[in-house]
């Protein structure tokens, strides 16, 4: 959330922490794919310039295929900024929060054509409980993954485990996104996971 391409340093702190987090973690048989980013704040977008914040990406997701070869990247963009999608990236990611299932499906249809012949991959969707209740969530899970079989999408991953989460070193509170609760104790999304 800061303008990453005012100084050469900046950048290349970045290009060192993708190099290395990249040829550290590739190797471990969990790593499915990697993310140089998510979710870049539409206004810095348009600060920094979506050409120049494209190329970026486009260069970080360069590092690091060179960092851990065959390990496919990409950057997570959203509906704010879905112009953001990287040339060089293996497979197109976005993250998406819409309710209700006709815009969400419709809004699949629409990032397939985005992606064209690339995989498309939800990188972050889900149901806050606080505001909808545990039913709702278990509800919108089921039909969402199945709207993502339906509509060709390569996956989707829902957000998040537990409603205990950070953001920059501070607790997020108010929003509870988690199949399970801080404590730990399961919601009914977390039972029925397992089937999906």
């Amino acid at each position: 959330h800061v303008d990453f391409l005012q100084t050469a340093a900046a950048r290349q702190q970045i290009v060192e922490a993708v190099r290395r987090a990249a040829a550290s973690l590739a190797p471990h048989p969990q790593i499915a794919a990697f993310l140089v980013g998510n979710e870049i704040e539409k206004t810095l977008v348009r600060w920094m310039g979506p050409a120049e914040v494209r190329d970026f990406l486009e260069q970080l997701i360069e590092v690091g295929h060179l960092a851990a070869p065959g390990v496919p990247f990409s950057y997570a963009t959203y509906p704010s900024t879905e112009y953001l999608i990287p040339r060089n990236a293996d497979f197109v990611s976005v993250n998406v929060y819409l309710e209700q299932r006709p815009a969400w499906e419709a809004y699949l249809r629409r990032l397939q054509n985005l992606a064209g012949n690339r995989p498309l991959v939800i990188s972050e969707f889900g149901l806050d409980t606080l505001q909808h209740g545990d039913a709702a969530q278990a509800e919108m899970m089921t039909s969402q993954r199945s709207s993502l079989l339906e509509t060709g999408a390569a996956g989707g991953v829902w957000f998040s485990y537990t409603d205990e989460w950070w953001r920059g070193g501070q607790a997020v509170t108010g929003w509870q996104f988690g199949i399970v609760t801080a404590n730990r104790s399961a919601k009914a999304a977390c039972e029925i996971a397992p089937e999906l």
